[in-house]
């Protein structure tokens, strides 16, 4: 995968889609998905819970790791149950919170928006004034930020990558224990 293709999916916020197979009729996969992701209060008062916790119903589920510390831009997986003659099929989709696709959708709007009267405003003391801007600075600096800034911005992304990837394969392996799901891979399941 390439930078350009990074850049695309956090623009669109689409992550991959996945279909699973479970022998499990519909009824038995919703209760088993929210018995196994359900937050328990234990005697002495702490939260107890399964490594996976989330929001589950008999047409959708939501589902994200048990979160260690603070982190809104956590991988989650989202998906649909339809019953079919075999049991149940899983359509999901790796997603984030939607507070963080606003967030990002901000970041990168009000970025965009300040990287672009920054290099203007350089550009325009280079060519037409001092080579200084109001604040005192070379201009250069104000032509080189908003490349570096956005560079910035996608290595964050890039490196965040790293840990969303673990976290999409541990829900994968959740759903396949706690469900008997398999990936349906063209047409048959994955074994």
């Amino acid at each position: 995968m390439t930078m350009l293709d990074d850049i695309w999916r956090l623009l669109r916020l689409d992550f991959s889609r996945l279909e699973f197979r479970s022998p499990l009729p519909v009824d038995d996969c919703e209760a088993r998905l929210r018995d196994l992701t359900a937050w328990h209060v234990s005697p002495r008062g702490r939260d107890e819970a399964s490594p996976v916790v989330g929001d589950v119903s008999r047409e959708d589920f939501f589902l994200y790791a048990r979160p260690v510390s603070r982190n809104a831009f956590q991988t989650c997986l989202a998906g649909r149950m339809i019953p079919t003659a075999n049991g149940t099929v899983l359509e999901c989709r790796f997603t984030i919170f939607l507070l963080a696709k606003i967030m990002l959708f901000l970041w990168f709007v009000v970025g965009a928006w300040l990287e672009i009267r920054m290099f203007d405003a350089a550009a325009g003391s280079l060519l037409h004034g001092s080579g200084q801007l109001e604040s005192g600075y070379n201009a250069w600096w104000g032509i080189a930020i908003p490349p570096l800034a956005f560079l910035l911005g996608i290595g964050g992304v890039r490196l965040g990558r790293i840990g969303a990837n673990e976290e999409q394969r541990s829900l994968i392996r959740f759903l396949a224990w706690s469900i008997d799901a398999r990936r349906i891979l063209d047409g048959a399941s994955e074994p």
